[in-house]
């Protein structure tokens, strides 16, 4: 399960992908084309701090990738790509959203079959959110590693900064020190999950996210000032 402060979410992905490649060289080698649609319950998607306010909902997410790899060594390579992911909310449609950007990584493996391997990236896009005050640039950099333990499940672990710069929201009346720039962000996040194929085009995954850094929460007025008072 993925856990942040205040929420318990669990996510299940349903992923779809196909990789076409071309002989192997010591230049440009692999195109990459990659399609996933993922399935996301967050049982505190606003962030309450009381749990009387939380709001849960359902989620799909697909995902499109288009790009090629250039191989530097026999384990090492670089690839970069396109990529275009959608949110679409079940309950809460004004978050419904679509982002598009590029993402460059450097993928090492460190033996032959199923030895571990490693990589760092970099990533950059807009993403447009039906709330516009939400809608901003984003930017993600950070390292992963994984295994494969059998044919059908490895597991990674990895660490994430990400950047978002979003829209001033309006002031909130009676709070003059509430800040309105509440969608500009950053925070870490440190996530390990576990990915089973269940079938050939049937991948399921189970993961774990620990999140410190800026986020947003909502709140009834009579709770904001009670949280203002306590300087949280």
């Amino acid at each position: 399960m993925r856990k942040r402060p205040g929420s318990a979410a669990f996510r299940a992905a349903l992923a779809l992908s196909f990789l076409t490649a071309l002989p192997a060289a010591a230049e440009w080698v692999d195109w990459i084309a990659e399609g996933d649609l993922g399935f996301e319950y967050d049982s505190n998607l606003n962030n309450a701090g009381f749990s009387s306010e939380e709001e849960y909902d359902l989620t799909w997410i697909p995902e499109l990738r288009l790009g090629r790899a250039y191989q530097f060594a026999g384990s090492t390579r670089i690839q970069a790509a396109i990529e275009v992911r959608g949110e679409i909310h079940h309950r809460w449609t004004d978050l419904n959203a679509i982002a598009g950007g590029g993402r460059i990584s450097l993928f090492h493996k460190f033996g032959l079959g199923d030895a571990p391997w490693a990589r760092v990236f970099f990533a950059g896009g807009y993403e447009k959110i039906g709330d516009d005050e939400r809608s901003g640039s984003r930017m993600e950099v950070g390292a992963q590693t994984g295994m494969r333990f059998s044919p059908r499940f490895d597991a990674t672990l990895g660490y994430k900064f990400t950047a978002r710069d979003g829209e001033d929201g309006a002031m909130v009346m009676g709070l003059p020190g509430m800040r309105t720039d509440v969608w500009d962000q950053q925070f870490h996040e440190v996530i390990a999950d576990g990915h089973f194929l269940v079938t050939e085009h049937l991948l399921a995954t189970i993961g774990y996210e620990f999140r410190h850094g800026d986020l947003y929460s909502n709140a009834r007025d009579k709770q904001w000032i009670a949280l203002m008072q306590a300087d949280v």
